[in-house]
């Protein structure tokens, strides 16, 4: 298998990121040496929250980018408690949100539009 996507939700308030490797491969086994290299790698940096694998074979017929099954997801490294954002400087008649991000969610990018 090898890195097919990469997703990165920053917190805005630590500056951490929440990385998401998505890896054509149906396990962490299968994806092997080069995931555990790059993993090594990356936590070099104290930059990270968390690093996700989504574990999502190739296919003729898939077109999605995350599988979605429950065994298709492995924490790697980091937190295991969900990215979180605090909506406070965003102008809203209500009391701000406080959000939750996991790894197989898409966010916008600019979170007060």
């Amino acid at each position: 298998g090898d890195l097919r996507y990469a997703k990165f939700d920053v917190q805005r308030s630590s500056g951490k990121v929440q990385l998401t490797l998505v890896w054509h491969a149906a396990s962490e086994a299968e994806a092997g040496r080069p995931l555990r290299r790059l993993v090594r790698g990356l936590l070099r940096a104290p930059l990270w929250h968390s690093i996700w694998a989504n574990f999502h074979p190739a296919g003729p017929s898939v077109s999605r980018i995350f599988a979605y099954e429950e065994d298709a997801w492995q924490h790697l490294a980091g937190e295991k408690r969900l990215l979180r954002e605090e909506l406070a400087d965003c102008p809203v008649p209500y009391k701000a949100p406080r959000l939750c991000f996991p790894p197989y969610v898409f966010r916008q990018a600019n979170l007060c539009a």
